[in-house]
């Protein structure tokens, strides 16, 4: 028995196998009164089973006399697969003896990941989490954008100037981001935190982000108060009484 073509899918994809069950001399087998296990489809990786398909679960007889079968995996049983594979089918017959008919190699492909980009691919630079769409994330892309939307309206929109810098924006926009994911995940109760040797008990719905932005939000309305520059004068410019003396100063040496 020679090996089969390859099999190739990409993780997540259906694949459907047209698996004629033929003899060592290509004579179809058959399969009348095959049930459940009789019949069997095996994905293994490195001698471990990671995948069987049984007649009537995922494997269909569509000609018994003509030995002909079609094999489905689904987008579920794919889904977990990466890398390279070895399968086989293996039938028993009805006087149990056991063969392996058909066998070769399958390659899945995982499918790639979008990377966060913009804002949020700035989330695991300036914080413990990052953003990620990888099964079992928990900040997702999806999250990442309604808490953006969310932190514009609650605090951006009412807070910031309108001629803020455009890098500043895109900070303090983050650290709200951030403080409303804190709160999301409960990390915003009484607790105590530290910073080199210094420790403190961070108050009840605050987050260390939400203090970072009020810092920030206090500079830049102090800021915007000055943005004409702060009031530089001379100090007697308008005080007569601390005009400097211009007059000449007298000459007391004694002559020689």
């Amino acid at each position: 028995m020679e090996e089969s073509q390859p099999l190739s899918v990409k993780a997540g994809d259906t694949l459907p196998i047209e698996m004629p069950i033929k003899d060592d001399d290509g004579n179809a087998i058959d399969l009348t009164g095959l049930t459940g296990d009789m019949l069997a489809f095996n994905v293994y990786k490195y001698g471990v089973l990671k995948l069987q398909k049984t007649i009537n679960q995922g494997i269909a007889i569509l000609s018994p006399i003509a030995g002909t079968t079609r094999i489905v995996l689904t987008p579920a049983d794919t889904a977990a697969l990466n890398g390279e594979y070895r399968w086989e089918v293996v039938m028993t017959t009805l006087a149990d003896e056991v063969y392996t008919v058909a066998y070769g190699a399958l390659t899945a492909k995982a499918v790639a990941m979008s990377q966060p980009s913009g804002l949020a691919a700035q989330v695991a630079l300036c914080s413990k989490y990052a953003v990620s769409d990888e099964p079992g994330s928990k900040f997702t892309s999806a999250q990442f954008d309604l808490l953006a939307a969310r932190a514009k309206t609650v605090y951006l929109d009412n807070d910031l100037p309108d001629d803020v810098p455009a890098d500043t924006y895109d900070h303090m926009h983050l650290l709200a981001i951030l403080h409303l994911y804190e709160v999301a995940r409960g990390g915003t109760v009484m607790q105590t935190e530290k910073l080199g040797d210094y420790q403190y008990a961070k108050p009840s719905g605050t987050s260390s982000f939400m203090q970072e932005y009020e810092r920030e939000l206090a500079r830049l309305l102090d800021q915007d108060s000055f943005e004409d520059g702060p009031m530089r004068a001379r100090s007697d410019a308008d005080m007569p009484e601390l005009a400097l003396d211009g007059s000449t100063i007298p000459n007391y040496s004694e002559d020689a």
